[in-house]
């Protein structure tokens, strides 16, 4: 039987490598520059069969290799600024230290990875909800495991995943400067006649606000509102629009399609 799940959302720990860029609401990570060190934790341990879903955001052209995934016995709060460093495949062979590395196989931009410990001891690792491989080695449960992610050249950007609805944290308060670093986002412009009070009412009410026809089933990253339809919240942010949240005018770095039961 597996384990009780914490209510606590996973987010990334405060502590983290020297080239990595973490959001203020920790659900972001982009690696800026590429260094010994882009290391990222979770914020808190994580449970047996407890999946983690993992949004690629950018992806780097400049390895064949883009992110390791797996699980640390080290408290990530025990490092401080002295981080191991994990260049290439070292980080494999660090004791507390259990990961498996992703190929441009697996990572294509704007999909979803899962990861989760199996009762077994094992990396379960996947696209979307079909994590069906595993590795072979077996990991020591006796101790509190941080989920770890290794992010191995810059470009790379990441998001931590809401597992309820495979979205942003719809609690996160991003600011205009989400990241430190300028993020490019096209120019776009919603229907002048969708006003805030419009736009709030239709993510009540699950009717997109802008072709007040179609659910409202769209996602914006990184705020996590939801007030229009896929297809107008696309143009929005790629279409006739100016690229931003239409709710906060926080910049949209995507667009999440939410499947509804």
């Amino acid at each position: 039987m597996g384990q009780l799940f914490s209510a606590k959302p996973v987010l990334f720990h405060e502590i983290h490598g020297h080239g990595i860029e973490i959001s203020e609401n920790k659900s972001t990570a982009k690696c800026v520059r590429t260094t010994d060190c882009n290391l990222l934790f979770s914020s808190h341990p994580i449970k047996t069969n407890q999946r983690i879903h993992i949004k690629l955001l950018t992806v780097s052209d400049k390895t064949h290799d883009i992110i390791s995934v797996g699980f640390t016995s080290h408290d990530p709060s025990t490092f401080h600024r002295d981080l191991p460093k994990c260049d290439d495949y070292e980080l494999e062979a660090k004791s507390g230290f259990w990961v498996c590395t992703l190929s441009k196989y697996y990572c294509i931009e704007n999909s979803t990875l899962c990861f989760y410990l199996n009762e077994s001891g094992n990396i379960q690792y996947g696209i979307s909800d079909k994590a069906n491989r595993k590795t072979n080695v077996t990991i020591d449960r006796s101790k509190p495991l941080w989920a770890v992610i290794h992010i191995w050249s810059a470009p790379t950007a990441i998001a931590l995943l809401d597992p309820a609805i495979r979205a942003p944290y719809a609690d996160a308060k991003p600011t205009p400067n989400h990241f430190k670093t300028s993020v490019r986002s096209d120019r776009t412009t919603v229907r002048k006649d969708a006003s805030v009070e419009t736009l709030r009412q239709a993510e009540e009410n699950s009717t997109c606000a802008i072709c007040y026809e179609n659910s409202s089933e769209a996602a914006l990253f990184p705020c996590g509102h939801l007030c229009m339809c896929y297809e107008c919240a696309r143009m929005q942010w790629r279409g006739g629009g100016d690229g931003n949240c239409p709710m906060c005018r926080v910049p949209i770095q995507t667009v999440l399609k939410i499947y509804k039961s």
